[in-house]
């Protein structure tokens, strides 16, 4: 598979006790809602690279569906992401 480097990413240097305190709210997440973060964060660019926003939601959908059993709407897919958005900057700030 080829690399996927995206030109909008933004490479600062990782901050260990950030990266520690957004891993442990990940891994308190629900399987299905853990499914959305790294499909939009980690696997981002490595499954869905070439998609458009719309597209990659509808084959994350998908791929959370089959994985976990748990069929979520787009409204939902959104909602759990921004929520964790805002989460992360409050808990960070």
């Amino acid at each position: 598979m080829p690399l996927h480097v995206s030109e909008e990413d933004d490479y600062r240097p990782i901050n260990d006790h950030h990266a520690q305190v957004v891993e442990a709210m990940h891994a308190a997440l629900p399987w299905h809602e853990r499914m959305v973060i790294i499909a939009e964060y980690p696997q981002k660019h490595a499954m869905f690279g070439e998609l458009t926003a719309r597209d990659r939601r509808a084959k994350a959908l998908d791929w959370i569906a089959r994985t976990t059993g748990v069929a979520l709407t787009e409204t939902e897919y959104k909602l759990y992401l921004g929520l964790f958005r805002s989460q992360v900057e409050r808990r960070l700030a």
